[in-house]
């Protein structure tokens, strides 16, 4: 572990943390140094550190045994791609072993279906710009992800597609100054053959695919922008930790 010397503490302390579970000796009964020793060692206070460690275990990755200390849960740094937090899907592909791309099949600004007009709270004539990206493993359709938005966003901006090449976050950062800090997703089951507007898809044997169906929002809960993705799980290997309620009498 190396002293952080950087303006992102929490996320430099996270990593530092997350580096020294997966370098400990498979020998090694997990345990980490103490709270002191790490803050020392780092050069961080034990305020940011413990706000750290708490978040870690809340995701799994430490468990604190009272009395004992916090241990590694080195089960979960095998786990390939995790469905909380959400993962950008190149990064998920190539976690899963496979080289990663992604293409642009179309951008426009059309009315949107009813459930997705609900949930992002629009007005009835309200129009959203839609974008369908396809994100591939080693050539193969990986990701079928269309992305939805309220064109009012785009204020006096004119919609330039090139530009939506890039992350549609980014995108809405730049354009909007908007943030999404969270998602609330449903997992459906879909097939390629429930797919549209993906040419890419139609070239593929029909194919079982996971729909994580999302609607992202702001830190105030402002619904933002709905997101379709079909992912292939052949090429991108979802794992998720759950905690057990046990209760003893």
């Amino acid at each position: 572990m190396q002293r952080i010397r950087t303006t992102s503490m929490k996320s430099q302390i996270r990593k530092a943390i997350v580096e020294l579970v997966k370098d400990m000796p498979s020998d090694s009964d997990g345990k980490l140094p103490s709270e002191i020793d790490m803050a020392n060692t780092l050069g961080v206070s034990r305020i940011a550190l413990r706000e750290v460690v708490k978040q870690l275990e809340q995701d799994g990755t430490l468990v604190s045994i009272h009395g004992k200390g916090t241990f590694a849960n080195r089960e979960v740094t095998k786990m390939k791609v995790r469905l909380t937090p959400a993962v950008e899907f190149e990064q998920a592909i190539r976690n899963s072993g496979y080289d990663a791309s992604v293409s642009l099949e179309s951008v426009s600004i059309t009315t949107p279906p009813e459930s997705v007009r609900k949930s992002l709270r629009l007005e009835p004539d309200e129009k959203v710009v839609r974008v369908r990206k396809t994100f591939y493993g080693d050539g193969h359709p990986a990701v079928f992800c269309e992305d939805m938005f309220s064109a009012s966003l785009l204020g006096e901006s004119s919609l330039v597609e090139k530009e939506l090449e890039k992350s549609t976050f980014e995108y809405l950062l730049e354009k909007a100054g908007i943030i999404v800090v969270h998602d609330i997703a449903e997992l459906l089951a879909r097939t390629t053959d429930d797919l549209e507007g993906f040419p890419s898809a139609k070239q593929e044997a029909l194919k079982p695919l996971l729909l994580i169906e999302s609607v992202y929002y702001t830190a105030k809960h402002r619904p933002i922008m709905y997101v379709n993705a079909y992912m292939d799980t052949e090429y991108v290997k979802l794992s998720i930790l759950r905690r057990q309620d046990v209760y003893e009498d």
